[in-house]
């Protein structure tokens, strides 16, 4: 007996039978796949991404200059440097403007005194004295009640002394014209004075700078001046909308008819009163004055030789003062 091991199978006998070969199954082949349009989108779409890529790392050779961006450059470069420096010259003038000095009290008066004069009434009446300043080369402003004995009594003889370097000179003047209610005359006299410059002012500038000259006070030949403020403004509709304003500045006797002046010497008003209380004494920061335009606006007709408001009071009589 022979015993033959084959693998896992043990056959029994003499001899083993040949055993018939059992056919191989026949493989089933795999599909071929069908390609997605869509699969070789995305792989162009990442080889033109490369492709930049590269062609951003890749070094560029250097343009060739151009020489015509050379001259633009160069002209610009000009160009800016002019602007800045013009700009410059520009700023200094506005930051650096050439200061205008402001003028003085003293400049003030000195444009001024000289056309100032003293008034002297002399008559049966007594004897007055007033200040008045040239509106024209012959022709002065004072007050009416500086020069009203002079109206009331033709004999009454007017004299007004004109400043000079070494005193003062004396000139016979006449009356012109004169309106009673605004305590305003106009007076003629032989000699030429050089004439002031006016300017109204209003409500709303207020407080004013101004300087009250006059001749109460002083050595001969230069009248006084005093030094206030413009604070208050007045009108009166019922006396023919005069105006008026109220100083600080010291109004003394014997400075009736003078000019109330600005800095630059043009007259704001003429002196007229003082506010007094009950008893007579003196209201102090309280003096009285014509506002400039309420004698210019009659100034026409008083040059014409007209006598205005003969039977009126004074202003400040008549409003209460």
């Amino acid at each position: 007996m022979v015993l033959l091991v084959i693998g896992a199978g043990i056959f029994l006998g003499c001899q083993a039978p040949t055993p018939t070969p059992t056919p191989m199954p026949t493989a089933t082949p795999f599909p071929t796949p069908t390609p997605d349009p869509r699969i070789e989108e995305l792989v162009g779409e990442v080889h033109k991404m490369n492709n930049t890529l590269t062609l951003l790392l890749t070094p560029q050779p250097s343009p060739t200059p151009d020489p015509r961006i050379d001259a633009f450059d160069s002209r610009l470069r000009n160009i800016t440097k002019l602007a800045i420096e013009m700009d410059s010259r520009v700023l200094v003038l506005e930051v650096r403007p050439t200061p205008t000095p402001l003028p003085t009290i003293k400049q003030a008066y000195d444009i001024v005194r000289k056309s100032v004069v003293r008034i002297e009434s002399k008559g049966k009446a007594g004897s007055s004295q007033g200040t008045g300043w040239a509106i024209e080369e012959s022709l002065l402003v004072t007050d009416y009640h500086v020069v009203a004995d002079a109206v009331q009594d033709p004999q009454t003889q007017l004299t007004v002394y004109v400043p000079t370097t070494d005193g003062e000179q004396p000139y016979s003047a006449k009356i012109v014209g004169w309106d009673r209610l605004r305590d305003v005359a106009l007076l003629q006299t032989d000699t030429k004075l050089m004439p002031l410059k006016t300017l109204g002012i209003y409500t709303s500038e207020v407080p004013v700078q101004a300087l009250a000259i006059g001749w109460s006070g002083g050595v001969q030949g230069f009248p006084s001046v005093k030094v206030g403020v413009i604070t208050t403004m007045y009108v009166f509709p019922s006396l023919s909308n005069i105006r008026v304003f109220q100083s600080d500045a010291a109004f003394d006797p014997g400075d009736s008819g003078g000019p109330v002046v600005d800095l630059q010497g043009r007259v704001l008003g003429v002196i007229q009163a003082s506010v007094t209380q009950s008893g007579g004494k003196r209201v102090l920061g309280e003096q009285l004055a014509l506002e400039i335009r309420s004698f210019l606006e009659v100034y026409p007709d008083m040059r014409a030789g007209k006598m205005l408001n003969e039977s009126r009071q004074y202003w400040f009589v008549e409003a209460g003062f």
